[in-house]
């Protein structure tokens, strides 16, 4: 196995030297980070991602540093970053680079309880695509389930969470975890979208307790 610092060599050689390699390779990261990103967004990262998501950061920051005018893959490192340090957040907490950032244990704790909160919202506002009329002996107790959501979560046009409802803000944290799984008895383990979010509520109290 190379050592790291012969590999970083190599990569400045290729990135300097070869500009339809550097093209690929970047094209190739981006893609690994995007899907990684996709895993922390769709509730479904792990720790053990934390390898790959070194390595390819490593990579884009290499790429950036030797091709400063590359505006795009300066943005898109900016926000594959933010989407990093909620990884870390959920799934690394003692990370030094956190600790730098948050000052003291306490900033992280807070962070933490609100990426959580963050979470368990999105969880209740997925409940109204993954529900169906079918499911219920009538309209009257779909309409119900829907509106016992709609408390909770502000949409955009029906189809985009946006965050908390007045209702909400006021509901402690606790209350919404206890409203979460009062919904998830609701919720049929039958359609691949159900199934899935199933799955994210058991990754999800994994990561908070």
């Amino acid at each position: 196995m190379l050592a790291r610092s012969k590999v970083v060599k190599l990569l400045n050689w290729f990135f300097s030297n070869d500009k339809d390699f550097a093209e690929i390779n970047l094209r190739f990261i981006r893609e690994n980070l995007q899907r990684l990103g996709n895993r922390y967004m769709d509730g479904t990262s792990e720790s053990s991602d934390f390898q790959e998501w070194e390595q390819s950061l490593d990579i884009l920051y290499k790429y950036i540093d030797l091709n400063i005018n590359d505006t795009s893959a300066e943005a898109f490192g900016y926000g594959i970053t933010q989407v990093f340090t909620k990884y870390l957040l959920k799934h690394h907490p003692n990370d030094d680079r956190l600790i730098m950032s948050y000052s003291d244990p306490r900033g992280i704790s807070e962070a933490r309880g609100s990426l959580y909160r963050e979470m368990l919202i999105r969880l209740l506002g997925e409940t109204l695509w993954i529900t169906h009329v079918w499911e219920y002996s009538n309209k009257e107790k779909y309409k119900e389930f829907i509106s016992s959501i709609n408390e909770y979560v502000n949409l955009h046009n029906g189809k985009e969470i946006l965050g908390e409802t007045l209702k909400c803000m006021d509901t402690s944290e606790q209350l919404l975890t206890e409203k979460l799984y009062e919904v998830k008895k609701n919720i049929l383990y039958y359609t691949k979208e159900q199934k899935e979010w199933h799955k994210k509520v058991e990754r999800l109290c994994s990561f908070k307790f």
